[in-house]
Protein backbone atom coordinates (compact mmCIF):
# COMPACT_ATOMS: atom_id res chain seq x y z
CA UNK A 1 0.00 0.00 0.00
CA UNK A 2 1.43 3.31 -0.88
CA UNK A 3 2.28 5.90 2.17
CA UNK A 4 0.14 8.05 0.16
CA UNK A 5 -2.85 5.96 0.87
CA UNK A 6 -2.21 5.53 4.00
CA UNK A 7 -2.02 9.26 4.85
CA UNK A 8 -5.47 10.12 3.16
CA UNK A 9 -6.87 7.42 5.14
CA UNK A 10 -5.43 8.23 8.05
CA UNK A 11 -6.37 12.07 8.29
CA UNK A 12 -10.05 11.38 7.59
CA UNK A 13 -9.77 8.76 10.74
CA UNK A 14 -8.32 11.25 12.34
CA UNK A 15 -11.19 13.78 11.55
CA UNK A 16 -13.57 10.84 12.49
CA UNK A 17 -11.91 10.65 16.14
CA UNK A 18 -12.17 14.54 16.66
CA UNK A 19 -15.54 14.52 15.83
CA UNK A 20 -17.16 10.89 18.09
CA UNK A 21 -14.88 11.27 20.80
CA UNK A 22 -14.94 13.27 24.30
CA UNK A 23 -11.63 15.63 23.71
CA UNK A 24 -10.16 13.89 27.02
CA UNK A 25 -6.84 12.05 27.24
CA UNK A 26 -7.53 8.20 27.32
CA UNK A 27 -4.10 8.28 29.95
CA UNK A 28 -5.13 10.72 32.75
CA UNK A 29 -8.58 11.86 32.17
CA UNK A 30 -7.29 15.50 31.31
CA UNK A 31 -9.43 17.52 28.82
CA UNK A 32 -8.51 21.11 29.44
CA UNK A 33 -4.98 20.21 28.02
CA UNK A 34 -3.89 19.41 23.70
CA UNK A 35 -4.11 15.83 22.83
CA UNK A 36 -2.76 14.53 20.15
CA UNK A 37 -3.43 11.12 17.91
CA UNK A 38 -1.40 8.32 19.40
CA UNK A 39 -0.86 5.00 18.10
CA UNK A 40 -1.23 1.86 20.16
CA UNK A 41 0.84 0.35 17.61
CA UNK A 42 3.46 2.63 16.74
CA UNK A 43 3.15 3.22 12.83
CA UNK A 44 6.59 1.98 12.11
CA UNK A 45 5.83 -1.44 14.08
CA UNK A 46 2.31 -1.82 11.93
CA UNK A 47 4.26 -1.91 8.68
CA UNK A 48 7.06 -4.27 10.15
CA UNK A 49 4.35 -6.80 10.56
CA UNK A 50 2.54 -6.51 7.37
CA UNK A 51 -0.17 -4.31 9.05
CA UNK A 52 -0.33 -1.47 7.39
CA UNK A 53 -4.45 -1.01 8.12
CA UNK A 54 -3.80 -0.96 11.55
CA UNK A 55 -1.75 2.75 10.74
CA UNK A 56 -5.43 4.06 9.90
CA UNK A 57 -7.40 1.58 12.07
CA UNK A 58 -9.45 3.88 14.44
CA UNK A 59 -9.32 1.19 17.34
CA UNK A 60 -5.16 1.13 17.30
CA UNK A 61 -5.56 5.18 17.86
CA UNK A 62 -6.07 7.14 21.44
CA UNK A 63 -5.89 10.67 22.32
CA UNK A 64 -3.74 11.29 24.30
CA UNK A 65 -2.33 14.71 26.33
CA UNK A 66 1.18 15.91 25.00
CA UNK A 67 3.92 18.58 25.09
CA UNK A 68 6.03 17.83 27.53
CA UNK A 69 8.35 14.38 28.78
CA UNK A 70 5.37 14.07 31.51
CA UNK A 71 2.19 13.85 29.10
CA UNK A 72 0.51 10.74 28.78
CA UNK A 73 2.02 10.49 24.78
CA UNK A 74 5.64 11.39 25.70
CA UNK A 75 5.48 8.31 28.30
CA UNK A 76 3.46 6.29 25.97
CA UNK A 77 6.36 6.62 23.24
CA UNK A 78 9.50 7.12 24.86
CA UNK A 79 9.10 6.16 28.76
CA UNK A 80 9.91 3.16 30.55
CA UNK A 81 7.69 -0.11 31.57
CA UNK A 82 7.67 0.91 34.99
CA UNK A 83 6.10 4.74 33.99
CA UNK A 84 3.59 3.10 31.63
CA UNK A 85 2.19 0.83 34.80
CA UNK A 86 1.77 4.05 36.62
CA UNK A 87 -2.09 4.00 36.88
CA UNK A 88 -2.41 7.33 35.37
CA UNK A 89 -1.46 5.25 31.96
CA UNK A 90 -4.19 2.61 33.20
CA UNK A 91 -7.70 4.36 31.90
CA UNK A 92 -7.80 3.25 28.68
CA UNK A 93 -8.78 -0.37 28.00
CA UNK A 94 -6.45 -0.67 24.85
CA UNK A 95 -3.20 0.38 26.64
CA UNK A 96 -4.04 -2.16 29.90
CA UNK A 97 -3.99 -5.14 26.86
Amino acid sequence: MKQKCINEKLIKVYIKIDNEREPICCGCGRGSVPLSHSHIICRKRCKEIGKPELIYDENNIELECFGDNNSCHYIWEHGSLEQKKKPVLLTSEAHRS
